[in-house]
């Protein structure tokens, strides 16, 4: 993952976010698990998106 800005303030707040979704994806898989789903691959695919538009619009908004 690329995390070339101009300032460090969206490198900074981009490492936060990653670590806040970290957390939000061991949530759901644990829910997941304790519901007998298998949804982890599901997620994971969601979070992903989600992390590559979040980073997407900080590249956006540091240029």
């Amino acid at each position: 993952m690329s995390t070339k800005h101009k300032d460090d303030r969206g490198t900074s707040r981009l490492k936060v976010y990653v670590e806040i979704d970290r957390e939000i994806y061991t949530i759901l898989r644990d829910v997941s698990k304790s519901c007998g789903l298998n949804m982890s691959g599901y997620i994971r695919s969601l979070l992903y998106t989600h992390l590559a538009s979040r980073r997407d619009n900080t590249e956006t908004n540091n240029r």
